[in-house]
């Protein structure tokens, strides 16, 4: 039967090295990010729902003792599932054993200033979970060069398997795990995370690991990124980790219906149909805290708001948005197939009121609707329209039909 981790008899242990002592090792801020969002889904009562004192994080470890007595500790106590994820700097050593980075690693001296994966298998074999996942977001690599590089990965692989255990790595072969400077999160965490936020449209209710890997590739591979990997024994790949996010829409765009209106209602300004508002609103709730994005469709040459289209941040972002660039030429096309033009343009605001932000004003289209919805109190979700031109913002009336 397929279901969530027991909360109560289960523990999530989260790593994440982003500052490094040695000049030969980059430093990966992104890594930081990654820990608090990933946490924020698994402790998210409508996500994986596990107690905040059950998923523990573990910010920059200096040395291998540190992660090995937090590791030993829980791991002995889950009694369910026990979840260990990784994220950093891998390198390979001698024998092309793997080593996961720490905040003091040196490259040439990885026995002594790193922590060597056989410790983290042989104390994930010992657990006594029924379930066991690992998930490493790292390059199995002995060279650090600019963003994550990696190396020889295939060598590697074969070392991650733990029977009774599944094994999900950001990749597989010889592919480098990437963590593209500037970006919010490493590459494969951020695929992973706008997946179990966003969740997967017409999906079932429980997202198992099976169906996240299959998602994830296929993202992984229509961005260009590097391919995941993948190693599993029994059904544990049948244990779900997340409540589908697109899923819960339905349920949500039915509880607001009742108590969600525009800000400022009223002819003369937005005309859009009241199952486009009800969508917009629920996908904002839907990936809150994350910052939702779309577009809303109408007939080419006039101002009608008829067709909601939900799309991926790129970003995986709490404070701004990017529309996915492969996705955004496919509706693009879509759209011009279907003789429509982008009436209006949504986001979100997470914590703050529906206001545009100088970015969006500085490069708004002078044509495009720019909807607002703030999602900083869910009970009272603001929706507001506003018209951008030459940097200056009106707002308008929505009038929902």
């Amino acid at each position: 039967m397929i279901r969530l981790p027991d909360p109560a008899r289960s523990y999530a242990i989260l790593v994440g090295v982003w500052s490094y002592d040695a000049d030969a090792v980059l430093d990966l801020p992104a890594v930081e990010n990654n820990l608090a969002t990933l946490r924020a889904v698994l402790t998210d009562s409508d996500r994986t729902a596990l107690p905040p004192e059950r998923c523990i994080v573990i910010r920059n470890p200096r040395d291998a003792r540190t992660v090995f007595r937090q590791l030993k500790k829980y791991a002995t106590s889950a009694e369910d599932t026990l979840l260990f994820y990784f994220a950093g700097h891998g390198f390979t050593g001698d024998r092309n054993e793997l080593y996961l980075s720490l905040a003091e690693t040196h490259p040439d001296e990885l026995p002594v200033s790193a922590i060597a994966y056989d410790v983290v298998r042989q104390l994930v074999k010992e657990s006594p979970a029924r379930n066991r996942i690992v998930v490493l977001d790292t390059c199995f690599s002995g060279l650090a060069v600019q963003d994550m590089a990696g190396g020889t990965t295939a060598a590697v692989l074969g070392q991650v398997g733990i029977e009774g255990t599944y094994i999900l790595t950001a990749t597989e072969r010889n592919a480098p795990a990437l963590a593209p400077a500037g970006a919010r999160y490493t590459a494969f965490t951020g695929e992973l995370l706008r997946l179990l936020v966003g969740g997967v449209p017409d999906g079932p209710n429980l997202l198992t690991f099976s169906e996240i890997y299959r998602h994830l590739y296929a993202s992984m591979v229509a961005r260009g990124l590097p391919v995941p990997g993948q190693r599993g024994t029994g059904t544990i790949d049948q244990l779900a980790l997340t409540r589908n996010g697109w899923q819960h829409r339905a349920e949500t765009r039915q509880a607001q219906q009742r108590r969600t209106e525009p800000h400022r209602a009223g002819a003369g300004g937005l005309q859009i149909r009241r199952v486009v508002f009800d969508g917009i609103v629920a996908h904002c709730l839907a990936v809150h805290p994350m910052t939702a994005c779309g577009l809303v469709a109408g007939p080419m040459g006039s101002d009608r708001a008829e067709r909601f289209i939900p799309m991926w941040n790129a970003s995986a972002s709490e404070t701004f948005y990017e529309f996915d660039g492969a996705q955004q030429l496919a509706v693009w096309r879509e759209m011009e197939n279907n003789n429509e033009d982008a009436v209006a343009i949504y986001y979100s605001h997470t914590a703050t009121k529906a206001y545009p932000a100088r970015t969006t004003t500085a490069f708004a289209l002078a044509d495009a609707h720019y909807i607002i919805v703030s999602t900083r109190d869910p009970d009272a979700v603001e929706f507001r329209s506003f018209r951008i031109r030459d940097g200056v913002v009106t707002e308008e009336s929505v009038d929902v039909i």
